[in-house]
């Protein structure tokens, strides 16, 4: 029922979710500051137009890092349609990823791209038509989106499990998940909570496992 349910979603105070315009999620952590993005989706345009319903509805606070959870396209094609790669080298915004997650990214996507481009046209049924008795999304969620893929070098890299990284006020701590889901996965959490009243850890939820 949740992949039914599209637009910007509450998770508790101060952490949100755009569902319904990809494949995956989008998530945004507020900051003391700022907000720090998590799995920016396929394509820069739906999360573009994702990051601006957020504003919309939170206020046009400034993007100070993306977080990549693990090395599926889903969950980070979408990053220069919420920062750019100036941002990242002025260092505006950091850009978190666990280890390996370039090495694996491009191996997938670009080494055997064709290969599972073609794949994922039967997996996710691409070519069907949208109706009630053709494609009505992906199962997981809505299906691929066919927009510009990017890719950011990571600025920060976590290696080891334990690792903690402290972001316009939000302390996280890392668990390496590799050989999971994914060649390249991390987990992490938040020991204090975020701003205000987080008094709660979060694992943020892969729709697309």
């Amino acid at each position: 029922m949740l992949v039914a349910k599209q637009g910007l979603v509450e998770v508790t105070e101060g952490i949100y979710q755009v569902r319904g315009y990809d494949l995956s999620n989008i998530s945004f952590v507020e900051g003391d500051t700022g907000v720090i993005v998590i799995d920016p989706l396929i394509s820069t345009e739906t999360a573009a137009a994702a990051l601006a319903l957020y504003r919309q509805h939170r206020g046009d606070r400034p993007v100070v890092a993306v977080i990549h959870t693990h090395s599926h396209v889903e969950h980070f094609g979408g990053v220069k349609g919420v920062t750019s790669q100036q941002e990242v080298d002025t260092g505006a915004v950091q850009i978190i990823a666990p280890e390996g997650f370039v090495e694996h990214a491009i191996a997938e996507n670009i080494y055997v791209g064709t290969a599972m481009g073609r794949r994922a046209g039967y997996m996710y049924g691409a070519a069907l038509l949208r109706s009630p008795v053709g494609g009505v999304g992906a199962g997981l969620g809505q299906t691929t989106s066919t927009g510009n893929v990017t890719l950011i070098d990571p600025t920060v890299t976590i290696t080891t499990t334990g690792q903690e990284l402290t972001v316009d006020g939000v302390r996280m701590v890392f668990q390496m998940a590799p050989g999971t889901e994914a060649p390249a996965e991390m987990h992490f959490y938040f020991p204090e909570g975020g701003r205000s009243a987080w008094r709660r850890t979060l694992r943020i939820p892969c729709t697309t496992c």
